[in-house]
């Protein structure tokens, strides 16, 4: 705040009741008028931030899924104008974007510079025992199907996440998205560098 910057709160992962509840306790604690909005992706910690702080502006991660424009548009009325922002799946077309955009109420992200996650499980793909608050697992995969390689494979508390080899990349298109009303491009470095001492052992 002392920088001018709009923190935002980042809860956007899914979780189980422990999981939960163990968050829940974590945010009552905080001072939330810190944050310019709240980020969730759980349909519970949605439904908590509506209920018990019905003044925290919300921005609503929809990447995995609601791919049609009425699911979209169902989710921010459900939000009841405490959804300021979602951030869409970066499969979905350009010029279906665009016209997602020009027929929304809310500012639109879309991943410009990250990982791209393939597959995630609540499963434990890489341990015998569930991780619990512990530092996540870190290992590269290979398709038995075909020639592709070196998938980045990511196991923490919450399940097991597989990610492609190479990063996903709009930088050079930031001109042509601002032109159609993108409202934000996300920059994600939270693995980059990650699986560099795996590759160099390969």
């Amino acid at each position: 705040q002392q920088l001018k910057v709009s923190p935002i709160l980042d809860w956007d992962i899914l979780m189980n009741q422990s999981a939960f509840d163990f968050a829940t306790g974590l945010l009552e604690k905080l001072n939330l008028s810190l944050f310019a909005a709240i980020r969730v992706q759980d349909p519970g910690a949605l439904e908590y931030v509506l209920k018990n702080h019905p003044r925290l502006p919300i921005h609503l991660v929809l990447e995995t899924g609601n791919h049609n424009l009425e699911g979209i548009k169902s989710w921010i009325q459900y939000g009841k104008g405490q959804i300021k922002r979602v951030s869409l799946s970066s499969q979905i077309p350009k010029t279906r974007l665009a016209s997602y955009i020009s027929q929304l109420d809310v500012e639109v992200e879309i991943l410009g510079l990250g990982p791209i996650l393939l597959l995630y499980t609540p499963r434990h793909l890489l341990s015998k025992m569930p991780i619990e608050y512990q530092a996540p697992i870190e290992n590269l995969a290979s398709s038995e199907e075909d020639h592709h390689a070196n998938f980045r494979t990511l196991e923490n508390s919450h399940g097991t996440f597989l990610f492609h080899s190479k990063d996903y990349c709009l930088l050079e298109k930031t001109e042509e998205l601002k032109g159609m009303g993108l409202s934000a491009f996300r920059l994600d470095f939270r693995l980059l560098g990650h699986f560099d001492d795996i590759l160099k052992q390969e």
